[in-house]
């Protein structure tokens, strides 16, 4: 049984239609990476399972940069999602990022 439970309440950010993300190859690399929490099966093309679920706070994110042994989210890619998150006023929240819409 466990019997150490923490919770916490958090904004999540949700980027619908990202399509010119899973058009790069950064992109995919990570996607395709062990490291995401996401559906999407390694080696496919995006589909409706390829959503991605990431922290991001004050700047910094559970995936990103990348490191020697683990590719990270493109540079280009974090610096929209850091204007998205000011600009929706979070400084801390959970990234959905989806490539089909908003269904």
């Amino acid at each position: 049984m466990i019997d150490r439970v923490s919770s916490a309440k958090w904004d999540v950010l949700r980027i619908l239609s990202a399509d010119a993300w899973y058009a790069d190859p950064g992109w995919m690399r990570w996607l395709n990476s062990v490291e995401p929490a996401t559906w999407h099966k390694q080696g496919d093309e995006p589909d409706e399972g390829s959503d991605v679920w990431f922290t991001y706070c004050q700047g910094d994110g559970s995936d990103y940069p990348d490191s020697d042994d683990q590719p990270g989210i493109p540079e280009w890619i974090w610096m929209e999602i850091c204007e998205l998150a000011h600009k929706h006023g979070h400084e801390e929240c959970l990234v959905w990022v989806s490539n089909l819409g908003d269904d």
